[in-house]
């Protein structure tokens, strides 16, 4: 199973990626969990208890922004692909 996860503080955008994304996956018969966030804060705190395979990262965000967020995953877990 591929853990993937999505940080961006627009809802609606969340709610629209993760079912395109979870819908290509399945055409390929692809087992995925999604997890989806708007706070970043919270999304670290999450990263460090579960390693994620692929992470989907908005840029402009208002409390830290995808860039920084990116460097924080990265002394983590440097095997995650970034998707900005």
């Amino acid at each position: 199973m591929i853990r993937i996860a999505m940080c961006d503080d627009e809802t609606m955008f969340l709610q629209t990626y993760q079912k395109k994304v979870s819908e290509l996956f399945q055409e390929h018969n692809v087992d995925c969990k999604i997890d989806t966030y708007t706070d970043a804060r919270r999304f670290l705190e999450d990263c460090e208890k579960t390693s994620y395979d692929l992470i989907f990262l908005d840029i402009d965000m208002p409390e830290m922004s995808g860039m920084e967020l990116a460097a924080e995953i990265r002394a983590m877990n440097s095997a995650a692909a970034l998707i900005f």
